[in-house]
């Protein structure tokens, strides 16, 4: 599958023998969500010692004062942080963020820098609210380039912003090694990860879940992530499944490895999304993905080819999907290699990490 980036002059032409030395302004790469395991990855790339990138961290998720003090920490060092960079990549996402992570566009902007707005957007409607539309125009409009996620993001971008400079460039995975049946777990598991918000469609995944017991008795669900794990433990409980629902919380490293390792299926069945990282690692891992056909998900997911998408809300056929898929070996194996060798070819670290490099390149060229 074509990604569909716009291929940019090779980093390894030697085309410019002068280096941006970068600021990179994002989350901290402790911080939960898929935009920090993003710059986690890029931190791991050889772009990043290459082109001297340095993180400038906004953003804190552990408590409200933990926020506070990191965003006012951030602000302060940011004229400081400015000097010596040629050029600032900031990370954005849509609302708080976009107008918290403008205030860093516009003071780097004022100090003469190049700018990349790398865009991780969950919603359109979000991003381009009518309130405020205007504003989010004339940001993405004057930043020297703006990241979409995807073609189906770039489209959106380009129809709502016509001036602005668009690039696909995807998120990277990290691809392990390969996963044996002998380390899946001894009964049909589906694996959710991410925050459990309405938008995520968790409530959605359970009551199908309730549907697939009836069929499936010994079938679990494993939800990996923060959020409404609350209100789903009640949901769980009204159903009458709450003996076949884990609550895992926000899992790291080995955890995180085991949980997509043990896991027979995938499960994200969002209302909206940019481009999961979720998505990408249960493909890296070789899982059979159900997901649904918003945001970038298209771009990604090939209906019977690497994966299984159904209509948002649609509980009926997400359940159906998912009995299929825990029922049936050849079906799970077969999407799920499929899925690997998509995030190989397109999505590994290696792959993106040289288009950020052209990227860089293609600006400090005209600057």
């Amino acid at each position: 599958m074509n990604p569909g980036a716009r291929h940019l002059p090779s980093t390894k032409t030697g085309i410019s023998s002068k280096k941006p030395a970068v600021l990179v302004i994002g989350p901290g790469k402790d911080a939960r969500g898929g935009i920090s395991a993003v710059i986690s990855l890029h931190a791991e790339s050889r772009f990043w010692a290459k082109y001297d990138c340095r993180l400038l961290e906004t953003w804190d998720d552990r408590s409200i004062a933990a926020k506070l003090l990191a965003g006012l920490s951030a602000a302060l060092k940011a004229p400081l942080a400015f000097r010596g960079r040629d050029l600032v990549h900031i990370h954005i996402s849509e609302q708080t963020s976009f107008f918290r992570k403008s205030f860093f566009f516009v003071l780097a902007k004022l100090a003469g820098k190049a700018t990349i707005l790398h865009v991780h957007a969950a919603s359109s409607d979000r991003l381009f609210h009518r309130g405020y539309a205007g504003v989010v125009r004339a940001v993405l409009t004057s930043a020297d380039r703006v990241i979409a996620l995807s073609p189906a993001w770039a489209r959106e971008f380009r129809r709502e912003c016509p001036k602005a400079c668009v690039e696909v460039i995807p998120n990277p995975v990290a691809v392990p090694d390969a996963v044996s049946e002998e380390m899946k777990a001894k009964t049909p598991s589906v694996l959710f990860a991410g925050k459990l918000e309405a938008r995520k469609g968790f409530s959605e995944l359970l009551r199908a879940m309730a549907i697939v017991v009836k069929r499936i008795p010994n079938a679990t669900l494993l939800f990996a992530g923060h959020g409404e794990i609350a209100a789903a433990r009640s949901l769980a409980k009204d159903l009458g499944i709450e003996s076949s629902v884990v609550f895992a919380g926000w899992l790291r490293g080995e955890e995180k490895k085991i949980a997509f390792e043990k896991a027979h299926v995938f499960c994200l069945p969002s209302y909206d999304e940019g481009f999961p990282m979720a998505v990408l690692e249960a493909m890296a891992y070789g899982l059979p993905v159900v997901s649904t056909p918003v945001g970038g998900i298209p771009d990604l997911i090939e209906p019977g080819i690497n994966g299984v998408l159904v209509r948002p809300g649609d509980v009926p056929d997400l359940a159906a999907a998912l009995i299929e898929l825990l029922s049936t070996a050849g079906l799970r194996r077969r999407l799920g290699q499929c899925a690997r060798a998509t995030v190989e070819k397109h999505y590994s670290i290696d792959v993106v990490s040289e288009q950020i490099g052209a990227l860089y390149e293609s600006i400090i060229l005209k600057t």
